[in-house]
């Protein structure tokens, strides 16, 4: 049901933008519109029994959108941005008091990084493929944040610890600089800290396994139990920072998850070769085929072309 003064153009972009939501989701949101109409229009106390009810059912399913730092410039006519900010603020009136604010996410897409500024004035420089989760009550006790991808931070010195979760680890500092690595869905899982400067604890989540890493270390952790640290060449660490690749005795499963991501493209890999490990230390490169054929000449491989990106194969 839709307000009478509300055009037809008007009528088919609300419909629209409600079709285009899941299923259950769909039907809900019309419910909602149709309480929100009568809110507005015809009944001044909507039922708050039914309304509750449709709000619980959709709470589960309305998880966060992921943010995205570049604006997004979407003018919608008056009339529809109207009729859809009765129906958010229907939302909003009987949601209940006590819902525990969400995160904030950021994503840098595949082939692209971002730089993202937290409220405590510290930095982080994603790697393409990454997911930065800031908590809701960041800067209150502490200062935590949650990664997925990679990620160089600049901490402001502070007396709130500033705590990086991954899935397996984290990583507590003061104020730092530091590179974290955290691809859960690798050949090998890891989570993987380098050291810039100042001092940072590595650990598991109960931390019960720590170790301290000082500038110009590095430590991995692929269990509950990080390695010991281990001094690494700043160059390579931070190489994707300026689009050069250093990979050292990595599996080409991982050196080829990190090629599909800063281009764009998927690269399938059989398993008896996922595993094998390899090193390749490559400046800047515009384009994945220059990358494969080193990848491949040094490696004693061949890749070919699939209808939608590459395939690797023995010789």
């Amino acid at each position: 049901m839709i307000p009478h003064d509300t055009h037809e153009p008007e009528k088919d972009m609300i419909h629209e933008w409600i079709r285009q939501k899941p299923a259950p989701l769909a039907t809900d949101l019309s419910a909602l519109w149709e309480l929100s109409v009568h809110a507005t229009h015809a009944l001044p106390n909507p039922d708050p029994h039914r309304m509750e009810t449709i709000w619980n059912k959709m709470a589960p399913r309305t998880t966060p959108e992921i943010v995205r730092i570049h604006p997004i410039r979407r003018y919608w006519p008056y009339g529809v941005a109207a009729t859809i900010a009765i129906l958010v603020s229907v939302l909003a009136f009987w949601q209940p008091s006590d819902v525990i604010p969400e995160p904030t996410r950021v994503l840098a897409q595949n082939a692209e990084q971002k730089t993202i500024q937290l409220p405590d004035g510290s930095e982080v420089f994603l790697n393409s493929g990454s997911v930065l989760e800031i908590a809701s009550d960041f800067g209150e006790q502490s200062r935590t944040v949650q990664l997925i991808g990679e990620g160089f931070f600049s901490v402001t010195k502070s007396n709130k610890p500033f705590i990086v979760q991954t899935f397996n680890a984290q990583i507590l500092v003061m104020g730092t600089k530091f590179n974290v690595r955290v691809r859960p869905d690798d050949i090998e899982p890891a989570t993987s800290v380098f050291l810039e400067e100042g001092k940072v604890a590595f650990s598991n989540h109960n931390r019960s396994n720590e170790v301290i890493l000082a500038p110009g270390e590095s430590s991995e952790m692929t269990t509950s139990k990080p390695d010991t640290p281990r001094k690494k060449a700043k160059a390579d660490a931070l190489a994707w920072q300026t689009y050069r690749l250093a990979f050292t005795n990595e599996p080409i499963g991982h050196i080829t998850n990190e090629l599909s991501r800063r281009f764009n493209v998927p690269i399938h890999v059989p398993p008896a070769i996922q595993k094998k490990r390899h090193t390749l230390l490559l400046g800047r490169r515009e384009d994945v085929e220059s990358v494969l054929n080193d990848l491949c000449n040094s490696a004693g491989l061949r890749y070919r072309p699939t209808k939608d990106g590459y395939e690797l194969i023995s010789e």
